[in-house]
């Protein structure tokens, strides 16, 4: 069996989404400083000069390394989109980031103990059509996506930068910041596939692949997928009074499974 304590490989050159949740799915952002304290460590490592500590202790300099595209920041979990250039800067970030954030938390809340469920998730991204979704399913977690504050929706549709964040290589796949902004926003076929389905289905069971996912309007997921090469999704679902399979084509199928959270009106994805 393998050894848990094993470091995983992630590759250089590769676009990532990186998420992590509370220990027992608790909440780790508590109050406005929470969030900033945590936004404010990518600033340590990513900012386009080296940072010190009050020592003249230089941190980990990861500018070059990795690229924080898009990020999220939720009660109890987060989500980051990343470029990795070498193939353990990402592993470095993460581990930095995290680190820093228990000693803060643990400090200003007199608790002992792990913070975060455990190791940091990451999944390959491997198509730009992927990347736009992720992008969106990432700004979409919160119910108030336009005004929340947490997240980086602001940076790619208003005239807003920061040194730490590259929003670059999601934007200049759309026309403008208004049609990311409309990409966003755009989620009224998914809606109608989403109440068909769940009219239609008594169990209100879906199967398919790899992304789990529980408490989405109510419904509960033994799994979601994305169709090979990205150009198409075949789901089944299972619990109709008959057996339904369709294939629709990448930007319809991933309206569906990756913006229901949104239309379902959950606050945040429980992961």
């Amino acid at each position: 069996m393998p050894s848990r304590n094993l470091e995983k490989i992630y590759l250089p050159d590769t676009y990532y989404h990186v998420y992590n949740r509370g220990v027992n799915k608790r909440r780790i952002f508590l109050d406005d400083e929470d969030y900033r304290v945590f936004l404010n460590l990518f600033k340590r490592y990513l900012s386009n000069e080296p940072q010190f500590d009050n020592k003249h202790r230089e941190y980990p300099w990861l500018h070059d390394d990795i690229e924080l595209l898009a990020f999220c920041l939720m009660p109890n979990h987060f989500h980051l989109l990343v470029y990795q250039v070498s193939d353990k800067a990402m592993t470095a970030l993460l581990r930095g980031v995290c680190t820093a954030y228990t000693g803060y938390f643990n400090k200003k809340y007199a608790r002992v103990g792990h913070l975060f469920q455990d190791r940091f998730k990451a999944s390959m991204i491997t198509t730009d059509g992927y990347l736009q979704h992720i992008s969106r399913y990432i700004h979409l977690n919160p119910r108030e996506y336009t005004t929340w504050s947490y997240s980086s929706y602001a940076y790619y549709t208003q005239n807003k930068s920061a040194e730490w964040l590259q929003p670059g290589k999601i934007i200049e796949l759309f026309p403008s910041t208004s049609a990311y902004a409309e990409f966003v926003a755009d989620y009224k076929t998914s809606k109608i596939l989403w109440t068909t389905l769940h009219q239609n289905s008594p169990t209100r069971s879906f199967q398919g692949g790899s992304l789990e996912g529980r408490g989405l309007g109510g419904l509960d997921f033994a799994g979601l997928s994305v169709g090979e090469g990205g150009s198409k999704g075949v789901g089944a679902v299972i619990g109709f009074r008959y057996f339904c399979e369709a294939q629709v084509d990448s930007h319809h199928f991933l309206n569906l499974f990756f913006i229901c959270p949104a239309v379902a009106g959950d606050s945040h994805l429980d992961l």
